[in-house]
């Protein structure tokens, strides 16, 4: 009796692992089909028309290295009709200049220019929404490694400029080296 149950029991986990197991590769061939069909010419065309495409290329492009085509692609993502794409184009306009100020090395002349871009990106996304916790992040960053005098450098109502006097002590163990922005982040996590 103990062995019979012991049989059925199996062949019931068995099951219940081959059906997940199918449903898994089943999801997997659509998702791939879905690659093959965005890279399709009919689909490249389609890009310029949808703004989520084009954010979502633009990610892709920058985690290649291709900053400039990137950048195309989410001023055209930016420029959209709908504002979560916009806002997420933006943010990653952003990432995508702090990025490039990071890996430039101190003396590069267009340091300070790539900072001040990104800055205005992330402060584009904040007053659009305001609890984008990642922007928030990234422009404290962007403060932080190019501070503005004269104007009281604020995110969330605190004054960054007095913890960036504070952090120049002989302590500061980061030597001036920053790591890189957050992610990149497609919209909605992945291509539509």
């Amino acid at each position: 009796m103990k062995s019979r149950t012991l049989h059925i029991t199996g062949g019931v986990f068995a099951g219940v692992f081959l059906v997940a197991l199918g449903m898994a590769l089943a999801e997997r061939h659509a998702a791939l089909a879905l690659n093959r069909d965005l890279l399709a010419p009919p689909a490249i065309a389609a890009a310029a028309e949808d703004p989520r495409i084009s954010a979502a290329r633009g990610v892709q492009l920058a985690g290649t290295g291709d900053a400039d085509g990137a950048r195309r692609n989410l001023q055209l993502a930016m420029q959209a009709g709908d504002v979560q794409v916009s806002n997420q184009a933006r943010f990653n306009l952003g990432n995508l200049a702090l990025r490039q100020a990071v890996g430039s090395g101190r003396d590069d002349e267009q340091r300070p220019g790539l900072l001040a871009l990104a800055k205005q990106h992330y402060r584009e996304v904040l007053q659009r929404e305001p609890q984008h916790q990642a922007a928030r992040y990234n422009l404290e960053r962007a403060l932080w490694l190019a501070p503005e005098e004269g104007i009281a450098a604020t995110v969330d109502g605190i004054d960054t400029s007095k913890q960036l006097e504070g952090s120049t002590n002989n302590n500061d163990t980061n030597d001036g080296r920053e790591g890189t922005a957050t992610t990149l982040q497609p919209e909605g996590g992945g291509l539509p």
